[in-house]
């Protein structure tokens, strides 16, 4: 588990890293890339500060969000779908 600075940005940066693999090799690049790198570096910050520690957790939501970005840019602004929060039930005890 992350116990410092240094060891939370490597892990992040290998959760960033995961996650950004699964999504391009998966072919579902539907969001502009720099956007997307933005996001995805965005949400993993942020569940890292709501005490998200775990990389396989990190990686995980991470490429949920990405896919995410791609259903909202395509969807209807008439659907009103309900959010899922994704990481909530990840977090590290």
């Amino acid at each position: 588990m992350p116990n410092d600075d240094q060891d939370i940005r490597r892990s992040l940066a290998r959760a960033f890293d995961r996650a950004w693999d699964d999504y391009y090799r998966s072919g579902r690049r539907s969001v502009n890339q720099d956007v997307a790198r933005t996001e995805l570096a965005r949400r993993l910050v942020q569940l890292s500060k709501e005490g998200i520690s775990n990389e396989e957790h990190l990686a995980i939501a991470g490429l949920s969000h990405l896919n995410q970005l791609g259903v909202k840019k395509n969807q209807s602004p008439s659907l009103n779908l309900p959010r899922t929060v994704e990481g909530a039930a990840l977090k590290d005890s």
